[in-house]
């Protein structure tokens, strides 16, 4: 038998109410000093267009810093590199001399990276009004259930269970970060041992939204030091939710709505997990999934648009002169 508790009402609303007016400080510090554009968020090391320039076929190379004008000795290197290896490349201080790095030595740079990464990204997070909008109203939702919903719909779902005991372990380790962060390391690595630019690309935006996350959900359960229906520590907000729903938007802004479905689909069964397990409140769960849409779509926005699985990249006719738009798609 589940012992739930609803002890210090007063002092968890107190603690929520610290936390969100600490999040809109630091919204406040960080959106109107923060200059970075969310396109250049996203490090691509992958080419997106070849022009012919002087007789010359030249590559465009996203970084985070600047376009680096990479000059190649052929067509058919240009094509080999966009149609899916990796050719991660590394640039000096002034940007002239570029060397192909190592399989080790890009992981290395990509580890060392991140807490930089993470900074920068949650600067990004902070600064968009519509992010703020969301949480805010996550928030007053988290406030709210504290004195109103949250008993009657823990009561309302111990009564009313549609998984069954095994089904609750499946949805629960599905919606487990450490399931999420293995999922995306094994991307990542794969990408890069096989030199496959996208599935090393996603593998690592992927890595890097759920650092974020996990960081952020942490960082408020500590600050928040609230219990749980069952009396655990550190209910709000929920991690699952907040992890399950942050893969969801990465698949969501790489690859379009509807291969993103079964993601939210999945989110909303750990949100229902998470709550007739005793694991959190409604108000728990609630904020979890604002804070893991706003920062998975966040972190993500940055790459190239898509189409129906395909690249949207700028076009240039080297014999005609037109431009325009194309799509391309990589194995």
């Amino acid at each position: 038998m589940q012992v739930r508790i609803r002890a210090d009402r007063l002092s968890r609303k107190n603690s929520i109410n610290s936390i969100l007016i600490g999040m809109l400080t630091g919204a406040l510090l960080f959106g109107p000093g923060c200059q970075t554009d969310t396109a250049k968020m996203r490090e691509q090391t992958s080419i997106r267009s070849a022009q012919l320039s002087n007789g010359q076929n030249n590559a465009i190379v996203r970084s985070r810093k600047k376009d680096l004008m990479v000059p190649l000795g052929d067509f058919e290197s240009s094509r080999s590199m966009e149609n899916g290896s990796l050719g991660t490349l590394a640039a000096t201080e002034g940007g002239s001399d570029l060397e192909k790095m190592s399989k080790w030595d890009t992981a290395m740079a990509d580890l060392f990276g991140l807490p930089g990464v993470a900074w920068d990204d949650a600067k990004v997070v902070a600064k968009n009004p519509t992010n703020l909008v969301i949480l805010g109203l996550a928030g007053g939702a988290s406030i709210w259930g504290e004195f109103d919903f949250d008993n009657r719909v823990d009561e309302k779902l111990g009564g009313w269970k549609i998984i069954n005991k095994d089904w609750t372990i499946a949805v629960g380790t599905s919606g487990s970060p450490a399931t999420h962060f293995a999922l995306s390391l094994a991307l990542y690595t794969h990408g890069l041992l096989t030199e496959n630019a996208t599935t090393y690309d996603f593998g690592k935006t992927l890595t890097q939204a759920l650092v974020l996350t996990g960081i952020t959900t942490v960082g408020l359960k500590l600050a928040a030091w609230n219990h749980s229906p069952n009396g655990e520590l550190f209910g709000w907000p929920s991690g699952h939710t907040s992890s399950t729903i942050t893969v969801a938007s990465v698949v969501h802004q790489y690859y379009g709505f509807w291969p993103a479905v079964p993601l939210y689909t999945l989110t909303g069964l750990v949100m229902y997990e998470r709550m007739i397990t005793g694991e959190h409140w409604a108000s728990d769960v609630i904020f979890g999934a604002a804070l893991g849409l706003v920062i998975g779509h966040s972190v993500a926005s940055g790459r190239q648009p898509q189409f129906m699985g395909m690249d949207i990249v700028p076009y240039v006719d080297p014999y005609r002169g037109a431009t325009g738009i194309g799509l391309v798609k990589t194995w």
